[in-house]
């Protein structure tokens, strides 16, 4: 067996020495900056079971972001079952029934929902965002991820058609249809929006309207959201829309649409939602609805 000398054992430790000693005094990785908020928006998801004898879904979330370098969510309140808690009922001149994933509201029946006020859900999250300390907020045209989305089968019949109706706090969506086609219609403060027609399927359609397209691709990827939309393709078409425009998506087939926006206006109080019905015209959704998104969001300029 061969003996290293005390000189070779010195030399073979001073690079392992000098490799520690670099490693030591290189700077730490720096760590990921977190964007502070710069739009606020809520959210609200309505999902049918499969099974009669299930709940829907209908959950309330509160959330904030930023653009920088991309739009992406930075807080988020814990999710609020709405159906769950009581905070909704049914109601119309017939019971509402769903299975297979669809409620029939067969234009006599709809649900109303109180929701939590948006203000105190900024305030806890972003106290130092508008929304948080304004009854009302001027929204810039495509400054934060605002859009409404249905998967839905119309009957044959020429009606308005609301989906979803929050009025009082500034947004609606709704499908007129002479029978055989329909548009997608979203009611904003400044202006209605209404697509070229579609093609009304048995089958029934999905259906997406809304501003800022990079904003929305992103919301919806971070909560899964517009997991019901079968085209790939949708958030190519929505990275797209970008400025003061809103864009318009269906399927199947699937087709868009773009058009200039202008500002709106949101309220941040408590209020009621209507899922099938317009507490303004008092029409009633005229055919089944499988799911429904309403999701207003406001960056302020």
């Amino acid at each position: 067996m061969h003996r290293l000398s005390s000189r070779m054992r010195r030399l073979l430790i001073l690079p392992a020495a000098l490799i520690a000693l670099l490693a030591a005094a290189a700077p730490a990785p720096a760590a990921l900056a977190t964007s502070a908020p710069t739009w606020q928006a809520w959210g609200l998801t309505v999902d049918f079971p499969t099974l009669a004898t299930d709940a829907p879904e209908i959950m309330y979330t509160v959330y904030v972001g930023a653009d920088d370098p991309t739009p992406q969510v930075v807080a988020e309140s814990t999710p609020v079952d709405l159906w769950a808690n009581g905070s909704c009922i049914t109601q119309g001149t017939a019971p509402l029934t769903w299975q297979g994933g669809y409620a029939d509201f067969n234009g006599n029946a709809y649900i109303r929902c109180r929701l939590p006020s948006w203000r105190a859900g900024i305030g806890a999250l972003a106290p130092g965002l508008p929304g948080a300390s304004n009854n009302s907020l001027t929204c810039d045209a495509g400054g934060a991820p605002l859009f409404t989305a249905a998967q839905v089968k119309l009957d044959a019949v020429a009606s308005t058609n609301p989906i979803i109706d929050a009025t009082g706090l500034g947004v609606a969506l709704s499908a007129p249809s002479n029978g055989n086609k329909a548009r997608t219609s979203l009611a904003l403060s400044s202006a209605t929006y209404s697509s070229p027609l579609w093609n009304q399927t048995s089958a029934g359609n999905r259906i997406v309207i809304g501003e800022d397209g990079p904003a929305i691709t992103a919301v919806a990827t971070h909560f899964g959201w517009l997991s019901f939309l079968a085209d790939p393709n949708w958030d190519d078409f929505f990275n797209t829309v970008t400025g003061a425009t809103v864009g318009h998506w269906v399927e199947s087939p699937s087709a868009h649409w773009t058009a200039p926006a202008a500002r709106y206006k949101l309220k941040t109080q408590s209020d009621y939602v209507y899922i099938g019905y317009s507490p303004t015209s008092g029409a009633y959704l005229h055919g089944e609805l499988g799911a429904t998104r309403i999701d207003p969001g406001c960056k302020n300029s």
